[in-house]
């Protein structure tokens, strides 16, 4: 899962710490360190031929985040019950 057009005002909800921890705790691949970005493009394919159709740049995205460790960290803190 991507994280684009929300990401600026979802940052603006977090705390510090949760704004410099948020990519570490929630992508897929736990052997990144927050810093890093796993890719710099998207790559967009044309389903039918599997051609390449265009790179979008990822700056300013987080990309390949687990949902499950999404809702895990923004949750902290906060009571959820589920009926």
């Amino acid at each position: 899962m991507g994280v684009h057009w929300g990401l600026p005002l979802m940052e603006s909800l977090l705390s510090d710490e949760m704004r410099e921890n948020l990519a570490g705790a929630t992508y897929v691949d736990p052997s990144l360190d927050g810093a890093a970005t796993p890719n710099t493009t998207i790559r967009v394919y044309d389903g039918p031929s599997g051609k390449i159709m265009k790179d979008v740049p990822v700056k300013g995205r987080l990309v390949r985040v687990s949902r499950r460790k999404l809702r895990a960290f923004l949750a902290r803190g906060i009571d959820v019950e589920v009926s």
